[in-house]
């Protein structure tokens, strides 16, 4: 009785909130209660659901096969990522067009922006492209051979001829293919692959440029880094909520682009709304929170070797760590006591930058100073912003005694009232400015590519982000 006396204040301040929307537009059709809370009805993510259903997300590739740029991003990250993974290709309809930034002279002759040599690169995958127009594994498989043989200087119909060998294109289809890309069949294909394109080109023009379900913007082209994932992230969405009778719009685009043009907010959303979440989140950097159980070697590794080196100093994010609350273990064992000076930590320290250098130390240094309180009494304890030397000894007394259960009581059942829309299924857990969605765990490897977009303040520029990656000769 008197322990649930002394829990009950603390869990009657406990409320999870969704007055405001802080979450990304990414996650808005990732639960109704996100949905209602971010745009005020269910009735947009339905009717996206509604024109989308269950389709393959439509992706367009503007390219040149004679550019740096496209040949890095068809070899390093479209092929890996998604054309040779056969779980995502039913997911796609993917289609590649060799024109780039190539124009018709006043004769109507071509001129490539890399010369005759990118002609013949692209009238030659434009033919071989139809041949395998029904079969996307193989044509990934030529794409990706010919650019790789592009990137290391081979002539074009050499390299062709070598990656149609690679797989195992008929004999009569590899004359067919050559003798198409030699003679008006290529001309023709040309002009198609160039009327798509400038669908896709917009200001500024570079290549690679992606346009996702018959839209391109420049805030689409950052997810040149991380095609695959978004692939399987937006197929999820699809399937999560359920189908309404709201009439269909016209929206076809994933959520992450309602607010990122006009014409896209007039088609998924409304203008005030996006006004009203940039307003919300504008110069307030993005809150990273995982939640992890230190006898997991790979949530520490993600910690240590992922979340650390790309976020602790970062001024766009706020990095917090927090232990998974066990309150019930062997006290006598090493990963039990370890499990206590991590509560105690996380309970005594208030400031979240402070606890959370504390939390990174003990798991940095446990292996190399005696274990955690080896760490902590010889090395992390030291890390205090403002050094209160009595923190070290309430922290081991903690740590001996049953306090830290209280703690561990008292945080795990705040986790049920807290950890809204969705409860922590799978460790390490993820938390975006403290919204817990089982949607978010798949972001857990590109969370450093998304902050760039998902930050918005001052002498920030969304529009630039990623772009010396994915065209790197534009730096």
């Amino acid at each position: 009785m008197k322990l649930l006396l002394l829990i009950l204040p603390l869990l009657l301040q406990i409320t999870p909130s969704f007055s405001v929307c802080d979450l990304p537009p990414d996650f808005w059709c990732d639960h109704p209660k996100v949905a209602l809370a971010c745009t005020g009805s269910l009735r947009y993510c339905d009717n996206y659901k509604a024109n989308r259903g269950h389709k393959p997300v439509k992706l367009r590739l503007a390219f040149e096969s004679g550019c740096p740029d496209s040949q890095q991003f068809v070899v390093y990250r479209l092929f890996p990522q998604l054309l040779s993974k056969r779980e995502l290709v039913p997911m796609v309809d993917f289609k590649a067009l060799p024109w780039g930034l190539a124009k018709r002279d006043y004769e109507n002759r071509v001129r490539c922006h890399h010369g005759p040599r990118e002609c013949a690169g692209n009238r030659l995958l434009s033919c071989a492209l139809l041949y395998y127009l029904y079969n996307p594994e193989k044509s990934g498989k030529l794409l990706n051979c010919f650019m790789s043989n592009m990137m290391y200087k081979a002539a074009p119909e050499k390299a062709m001829n070598q990656c149609m060998d690679r797989v195992q294109t008929p004999a009569e289809a590899q004359a067919s293919i050559l003798h198409c890309a030699e003679g008006s069949q290529a001309d023709d294909l040309q002009k198609l692959d160039e009327i798509e394109t400038s669908k896709i080109l917009n200001n500024p023009r570079f290549v690679p440029n992606i346009g996702i379900n018959d839209r391109a913007h420049i805030h689409m082209q950052a997810y040149q880094m991380f095609i695959g994932d978004k692939v399987k992230i937006w197929n999820r969405t699809l399937s999560l909520i359920a189908p309404t009778n709201t009439p269909p719009s016209r929206c076809e685009l994933p959520p992450d682009f309602w607010c990122s043009d006009p014409s896209f907010t007039q088609e998924c959303y409304n203008p005030t709304g996006c006004s009203s979440y940039y307003n919300t989140i504008y110069g307030r950097p993005v809150s990273i929170k995982a939640v992890y159980d230190s006898n997991m070697k790979h949530s520490v590794d993600y910690i240590l070797h992922y979340l650390k080196p790309q976020f602790h100093k970062d001024p766009k994010v706020i990095l917090e760590l927090e232990p998974t609350p066990t309150p019930k273990c062997n006290v006598k064992t090493k990963e039990c006591q370890e499990h206590a000076l991590q509560e105690c930590v996380a309970s005594k320290v208030r400031d979240p930058q402070e606890r959370t250098s504390l939390l990174l130390c003990l798991l940095e240094y446990r292996n190399t100073t005696g274990g955690m309180q080896g760490a902590w009494n010889n090395r992390c304890h030291f890390l205090q912003k403002t050094f209160d030397p009595n923190l070290r000894a309430n922290v081991q007394k903690c740590a001996d005694t049953g306090e830290w259960e209280m703690y561990s009581i008292i945080r795990g059942e705040s986790h049920m009232l807290k950890f809204s829309p969705d409860p922590k299924k799978s460790d390490p857990w993820i938390l975006i400015n403290n919204h817990s969605l089982s949607s978010a765990q798949a972001y857990q490897r590109i969370i450093h590519y998304m902050i760039c977009l998902w930050y918005r303040g001052p002498n920030h520029d969304r529009d630039a982000c990623w772009r010396c990656s994915y065209e790197a000769t534009h730096c």
